[in-house]
C-alpha cells in the first residue's frame, strides 16, 4: 500500500532537519578550533651606529652608503634544507622583501651574491628604483654576481670579471664554478674621485679550505692588478671596496690573509690537510651539500701532486695589501653579539637552520688614509631570526651588511 503524501513530506522535513543540525555542531567544532595565524612578512628594520676610535679625515669629499648582500638564489632553495620558513620560500614573498630591504637601506654601492632571475625580474626592478647592474655567472651556475650602482651617481670607467675555474695563477682543486667581479666607478659630481668594487662568492664546502683559500688569494690579486692599471691609465684617488660572500669564518685561513698577511702554523696546518683531502668523501656534510650543488660542483679536476703547495700560495701573496674589515668594528659597539676574542665580527651574517656564522664582509685597504668608516647597520638580536632565515622577517638566510663611509 503506497505511502501517504502527507507521511512522505513529514520525513524529508524530518531529515532535512537532522541533515541541518549535524550540520550546525561541525560548525561549531570548527568555530571551536584554535585559529593558525596568517603570517604577513615585513622586513625588519635594523638600526645605524656610529663606529668609534676612526681616524678622522683631514678634509672629506663627501659620503657613500655601501651595502653587500646574498639574496639566496630562488634556484637553490629545497624545503628540506629551510624547514622553518614555510610560504616565505615562495618567489613572490621573497623577491618583493629583498628589494624592500634593499629600498630600505638606499644603499649607493650593492655588490649582490646569488642572484638568479636577473633578466626576468630584477633587471628592470633595478632600473626602476635608479641601479644600473653588472651581472655575470658561470654557466656551470643558475645564479651570479650583480654589482649595482645609482645611475644617478657614478659612471662605469672599466669593468673585468674572474673565473677562478680557468684562473691561470695556480690550479684549481676543484671545478667550482665561482667568480668574481671588479668595476671601476667614478663620481659623476666629483671625478677625480673613484671606486674599485669588487663583488664575489667563494666555494662553500667546509672540507675545501685550501680551494677557498686559493680563491681568496686570486681575487685579491686580480683586484690590486686591476686597480694598478686604473691608476696608470687614470689620475684619479681611487678607493677599493672589497667585497662578497668569503664563505669564511673570521678563525680561518682566508681571514687572516687579509687582515694579518701571515699564518699561523696551525693555520697552514690546516690547508694542508684540506688540500690532501680532495680524493675523500665528506660524510658528515649530509643535505647540506645539496645547498650549492648546482652543476658540477665539487668534481676533481687536478691530481693532488699538480697542486700548488701552501707555501706557493703564500709565496704569490707577499706583494700585496693588508685589509681591515669594516664589521671588525662591531665589537666596539655590542660586545654581547660579536665574536669572542679579537676578531670584533658579529656572531652571524648567516643564519639559516643548519649553520649559523658569520661568512659574510667588506674589506678596506688598511693604509688608505682617504676614507673612514662612519657608521655601519647592526645586526638583529637572535631573536629576530629564530627558528632560522629566510623567516618573516627577512627574505634570504644571509644578512645584508651596509656600512657609511667617508672619504
Amino acid at each position: 500500500m503506497a505511502e501517504p503524501k502527507e507521511k512522505k513530506i513529514f520525513h524529508k522535513n524530518n531529515e532535512e532537519l537532522q541533515r541541518l543540525k549535524l550540520l550546525k555542531k561541525e560548525q561549531k567544532k570548527m568555530n571551536n578550533k584554535p585559529k593558525v595565524p596568517i603570517i604577513v612578512p615585513k622586513v625588519f628594520e635594523r638600526v645605524f651606529e656610529n663606529v668609534p676610535d676612526q681616524v678622522q679625515l683631514t678634509t672629506t669629499a663627501g659620503s657613500i652608503r655601501v651595502m653587500t648582500f646574498n639574496i639566496l638564489a630562488q634556484s637553490l632553495i629545497k624545503r628540506e634544507l629551510f624547514p622553518d620558513s614555510g610560504d616565505i620560500l615562495k618567489w613572490k614573498p621573497r623577491r618583493k622583501m629583498i628589494v624592500e630591504e634593499i629600498q630600505m637601506y638606499n644603499p649607493d654601492i650593492i655588490a649582490i651574491q646569488e642572484l638568479d632571475n636577473f633578466e626576468s625580474y630584477y633587471e628592470k626592478i633595478f632600473e626602476d628604483i635608479g641601479y644600473a647592474v653588472k651581472y655575470y655567472y658561470h654557466p656551470a651556475k643558475r645564479h651570479g654576481c650583480g654589482i649595482a650602482f645609482k645611475k644617478e651617481k657614478f659612471d662605469v670607467v672599466d669593468y673585468a670579471t674572474v673565473d677562478y675555474n680557468t684562473d691561470q695563477t695556480c690550479l684549481p682543486s676543484y671545478m667550482t664554478g665561482n667568480i668574481a667581479q671588479l668595476v671601476a666607478l667614478q663620481l659623476k659630481d666629483n671625478p677625480d674621485i673613484g671606486f674599485i668594487v669588487g663583488n664575489t662568492h667563494l666555494y662553500w664546502k667546509p672540507c675545501a679550505n685550501y680551494e677557498r683559500f686559493r680563491q681568496i688569494t686570486i681575487y685579491e690579486k686580480r683586484f690590486l692588478e686591476f686597480k694598478s692599471r686604473m691608476k696608470s691609465e687614470h689620475e684619479h684617488r681611487w678607493i677599493s671596496l672589497l667585497l662578497g660572500d668569503f664563505n669564511s669564518e673570521p678563525i680561518d685561513p682566508g681571514y687572516s690573509i687579509l687582515t694579518k698577511k701571515s699564518l699561523e702554523q696551525a693555520e697552514i696546518d690546516d690547508l694542508n690537510e684540506s688540500r690532501s683531502y680532495i680524493n675523500k668523501e665528506d660524510e658528515s656534510q649530509g643535505s647540506t651539500i645539496a645547498a650549492e650543488d648546482d652543476g658540477g660542483e665539487g668534481d676533481i679536476v687536478v691530481n693532488i701532486d699538480d697542486l700548488a703547495t701552501v707555501d706557493k700560495l703564500l709565496s704569490n701573496h707577499k706583494d700585496t695589501r693588508l685589509w681591515t674589515s669594516v664589521y671588525s668594528n662591531f665589537g666596539k659597539i655590542n660586545k654581547d653579539e660579536s665574536q669572542k676574542g679579537s676578531f670584533g665580527e658579529p656572531k652571524y651574517t648567516n643564519y639559516p637552520s643548519q649553520f649559523q656564522g658569520t661568512l659574510d664582509y667588506m674589506f678596506l685597504e688598511r693604509d688608505d688614509q682617504s676614507i673612514s668608516i662612519k657608521r655601519i647597520l647592526m645586526l638583529p638580536s637572535v631573536e629576530v631570526l629564530k627558528p632560522s632565515l629566510p623567516n618573516k622577517n627577512f627574505g634570504s638566510d644571509h644578512l645584508c651588511l651596509v656600512a657609511d663611509l667617508n672619504f
